[in-house]
Order: C-alpha cells, then structure tokens, then sequence
C-alpha cells in the first residue's frame, strides 16, 4: 500500500511540473524560443507510467 502511495504521490508530482512547464512555455513564446528543449516537456504521465512499470 505504501509504495502504491508514494508511487502515486510521485507521478501527481511529475505531472503538475510538466504542466507548469507547457503553461509558461505556451505564455511566453520569447521564453519558449530561448529555451524549446526543455527537458521532459513532452513527457506525459502516461509515459512515465508505463517507464516506471518496466522498472518495478
């Protein structure tokens, strides 16, 4: 149950970075030219889940 919860816990993390990242990137497009390979913005949780899953 606890590592369901962490694991859970850590991909609600993943994914709120993620979002924070494509709403500055689609809010600044200065910004988003300067800096368009921003690491993991094309990361999806859906992505990282099934990366995750391979290593469990």
């Amino acid at each position: 149950m606890r590592s369901e919860l962490v694991h859970d816990a850590v991909l609600r993390n993943i994914e709120i970075i993620g979002e924070a990242s494509n709403s500055i990137l689609r809010a600044d497009a200065e910004f988003a030219s300067r800096n368009g390979s921003i690491p993991g913005k094309s990361c999806t949780p859906c992505a990282i889940e099934s990366r995750m899953a391979t290593t469990r």
